[in-house]
C-alpha cells in the first residue's frame, strides 16, 4: 500500500511524490522579507523548456476538500472545461493509494504560509492562502564532484484564496491546525469564499493561457484589456454576493455588509449581484459573461474582472487596505 507521511505540529502542507510514497509535508511559517522588485523579477521570468516539458509530461491531480464531494460533478465540469494542458483527475484530498510509481504527477492543492511584520505600530503576522499547481521531483545532480540526489520543487501557478475572517485570524496567529495540519480539514472546516466551481474555472483557464506561452502569473501587476472593457460597457457585470461582506479590522468580524447602491454608485454601466449557485449555473452552462472577482488576505486586496471566454481583462491591488471600496469599482474604467 502506498504510504502518506504527514509531519504534524507545523502549519501548512505541500505534496511530495517519489519512490512509491506521497509525502504531505507542512511548510513551516517563517518571517520573510518581500519587496515588489523581487516579485517583478520573478514574474518577468518565463518558464524554461525543461520546466514546461516536465509539466506537460505529468498527470495532474486536483484535490477537492471532503465537503466539496457533494458538488463533485460541478467541480469536475469546471476543471475539465478550463484545463487541457495535462491530463487531470479530480480526487478527494488524501486519495493517493493507487498512484503509479513511474508516473510524474503535478498537484493542484491548497497551500499557505504566514510571516511576521514589525513596524512603528508593533508586530503582527500576515497569512496568504493559495490554490497552487506544483511538482516535486527527486533529481541527480553533480555536487562537489559527486553525484547526489536532491529534491527540486516547481510551482507553475497560484491563485489567492479569500478565507473568512476566523480562518484568516487563525492562520495569522499560527493557531490553525495545531492538530489538523492541512487546509482540507473537515472538523475545523475553513470557509474559502472563492473556492467555487466558478472561481476554479476562471483561475485554471487563466493559468492555462499563461502556461501555453510559458508565462508565470503575477498577482501584483496592474492590467487592463481596453478592448474587452469597451465590450463590458454594453454588458452586465456579475458580482458574487459575498463581495458585500464588510470587514471590521477593530473586531475582526464580518457581520456588516456594504450598501450595494453606495458601492456601485459611480459605476456607469449595468451590474447585477448574484448568488454563487446561480453564477455557477451560468458559467458551467457556457454563457459568455463578465464577473467581478474580489480577494482579500491579511495585508492586501485584489480586484479583478474576468470574461468567461477571454479570461482576465482587469486587475488591480492595494496593500494594507482590507475592504472593497467605491473607488475600486470606479477604477475598472
Amino acid at each position: 500500500m502506498r504510504k502518506i507521511f504527514v509531519l504534524s505540529s507545523i502549519l501548512f502542507c505541500t505534496v511530495f511524490y517519489f519512490n512509491s510514497c506521497v509525502l504531505l509535508i507542512p511548510v513551516a511559517a517563517k518571517k520573510q522579507e518581500r519587496t515588489i522588485e523581487k516579485y517583478q523579477l520573478l514574474s518577468q521570468r518565463l518558464f524554461d523548456a525543461k520546466e514546461m516539458e516536465l509539466l506537460k509530461s505529468s498527470k495532474s491531480i486536483f484535490f477537492l476538500r471532503p465537503q466539496d464531494m457533494k458538488e463533485f460533478e460541478l467541480f469536475e465540469k469546471a476543471i475539465q472545461s478550463s484545463w487541457s494542458l495535462t491530463d487531470v483527475e479530480i480526487r478527494e484530498y488524501g486519495d493517493v493509494d493507487d498512484l503509479e510509481d513511474d508516473q510524474i504527477y503535478s498537484f493542484f492543492i491548497i497551500n499557505a504560509y504566514c510571516y511576521d511584520v514589525t513596524n512603528e505600530n508593533g508586530a503582527y503576522s500576515v497569512s496568504h492562502s493559495y490554490l497552487t499547481l506544483e511538482i516535486t521531483t527527486k533529481e541527480k545532480i553533480l555536487k562537489r564532484k559527486k553525484i547526489t540526489e536532491e529534491l527540486f520543487h516547481y510551482r507553475y501557478f497560484r491563485a489567492g484564496l479569500f478565507m473568512d475572517n476566523l480562518t484568516e485570524a487563525r492562520l495569522s496567529s499560527n493557531l490553525i491546525f495545531s492538530n489538523y495540519n492541512n487546509l482540507y480539514d473537515t472538523i475545523f472546516n475553513p470557509i474559502v469564499k472563492n473556492w467555487t466551481p466558478t472561481h476554479i474555472f476562471l483561475y485554471l483557464k487563466e493559468a492555462q493561457a499563461n502556461l501555453l506561452d510559458s508565462k508565470r502569473d503575477y498577482a501584483f501587476e496592474k492590467y487592463k484589456d481596453e478592448f474587452e472593457l469597451n465590450k463590458l460597457q454594453s454588458e452586465i457585470l456579475y458580482v458574487p454576493d459575498y463581495v458585500l461582506a464588510k470587514f471590521d479590522k477593530k473586531t475582526g468580524y464580518e457581520d456588516e455588509r456594504h450598501d450595494p447602491l453606495e458601492l456601485f454608485s459611480k459605476y456607469p454601466f449595468r451590474y447585477k449581484f448574484i448568488s454563487m449557485e446561480d453564477l455557477n449555473e451560468k458559467v458551467l452552462a457556457g454563457e459568455n459573461i463578465y464577473i467581478l472577482d474580489y480577494v482579500k488576505d491579511t495585508d492586501a486586496k485584489f480586484v479583478r474582472v474576468y470574461n468567461t471566454k477571454n479570461g482576465l481583462i482587469y486587475q488591480d491591488n492595494k496593500k494594507g487596505i482590507y475592504n472593497i471600496k467605491k473607488k475600486d469599482i470606479n477604477g475598472i474604467f
